[in-house]
């Protein structure tokens, strides 16, 4: 996945990338999990930084708006943010998106180790194998962090 230093095609330079390197792109490939889990704190982390970094400059709690709720209902999500900018609410919304995801919902299409990795993380990140197997663009509120702890993003959106 690292060909194109994303996982989401947002624009041209990355949809030439893409499409250069699409059958490579579309292997199944492996994942260390214990790596998986180290990541996905140190993301977790940065939200948490960066959330609570956003909430002191602004002197408020910033609107987070989640992908899953995106793909589920963009219209929805996005009268939601006109509403926080205190804008009217559009009646006509356009709601599509030129970004290109690279992998399958079902991510065991895509991983040749999915149940290695969906046993390891049910038994020592719950949380995490909850969106490992997820295929219904569930919104997961839980932050996982270092040392095995979790936070929530409720806790910092508006």
């Amino acid at each position: 996945m690292r060909f194109c230093q994303t996982h989401k095609v947002v624009n041209e330079k990355q949809m030439a990338c893409f499409k250069a390197h699409k059958d490579k792109l579309r292997e199944k490939f492996r994942v260390d999990p214990t790596h998986l889990v180290e990541h996905a704190e140190s993301l977790g982390q940065m939200w948490v930084d960066t959330l609570r970094n956003v909430t002191a400059a602004a002197g408020r709690k910033p609107l987070v708006v989640y992908y899953e709720a995106l793909q589920v209902n963009p219209k929805r999500e996005m009268r939601r943010v006109f509403t926080f900018a205190g804008l009217p609410p559009a009646t006509k919304i356009k709601a599509e998106s030129t970004s290109k995801k690279l992998t399958p919902e079902d991510l065991r299409a895509t991983l040749l180790d999915f149940g290695k990795t969906a046993k390891f993380l049910r038994e020592r990140r719950p949380g995490l194998h909850d969106q490992l197997v997820d295929t219904a663009h569930r919104v997961f509120k839980t932050l996982h962090l270092p040392g095995n702890r979790t936070g929530n993003f409720e806790e910092y959106e508006h």
